[in-house]
Formats: C-alpha cells, structure tokens, sequence
C-alpha cells in the first residue's frame, strides 16, 4: 500500500468516525428535547390539576367558614321570624356545601381511576400509509 493510498483511507476513515459521532450527538440531542418537552408537557397538566383542586379546595374552604359564621347568627338569634330566617339561609349553605364536597370526591375518584389505568399501546404504523 502507497503512502498516498494509507493517508487516504485513513483520512476516509477519520471522517466517517467523526460523521458518526456528529450523528449520534445530533440523535442525543433531539432526544434530550423531546425529553425536555414530555417533561414540561407532564409538568403543565400536574399545574393545572393542582391548581384546580387548589381553587375548589378554597371554595370548599370559603363555605365552611360561611357555614360556621351562619352557625353563630342562628346560635344568638332570639326574635323567632329571624330565627327561621336564618336557619333557611343556614341550610342554602350547607346544602352548597353539601354539592361541593361531592363535586370534589367525584373528581378525585375521575384521577384515581385514570392514575390506576394502564397507558394503552401505541397503534402500529399502517405499512401502506403514503405509497397510494
């Protein structure tokens, strides 16, 4: 073998290594994104549970404090037409109250029984998809 033909094959050799080293640093690249970009998706939808179960956790919280301030007005109200008054505004809450709270255990049984099921498996690609 010539000088000229190793330094060749060599220089062939060297720049095929280096391609396919750029390739795979490309593939872990894009990897790595996609990474990123499942990871930010899953991070959004855990934001927007939170934080609608925080807004109805409130809610939930709002009422109950209604709830025991109407509590204490029909503890100290003495005048029987208020008291009866009172007493229906007393159950209008309790009765909203009543609502949210199954609203809420609805939800979470919607999360637990989508947390308990199996991820289904992706559909295989259809063969003679784009040769029509």
């Amino acid at each position: 073998m010539s000088r000229t033909t190793f330094f060749s094959t060599v220089l062939a050799a060297s720049a095929l290594f280096a391609a396919t080293l750029t390739a795979q640093s490309d593939s872990k690249d894009k990897m790595g994104q996609m990474k990123a970009k499942m990871q930010a998706k899953m991070q959004d939808k855990m934001k927007d549970k939170m934080g609608g179960m925080m807004d109805h956790h409130s809610e939930i919280t709002q009422l109950m404090d209604k709830l025991a301030q109407s509590f204490a007005a029909v503890q100290a109200e003495k005048d029987p037409a208020q008291l009866a008054k009172k007493i229906a505004e007393h159950g209008a809450i309790l009765k909203e109250l009543q609502a949210k709270m199954a609203e809420h255990q609805k939800m979470m049984a919607a999360e637990e029984a989508a947390a308990a099921k199996p991820a289904e498996p992706a559909a295989p690609a259809d063969p003679h998809a784009g040769h029509h």
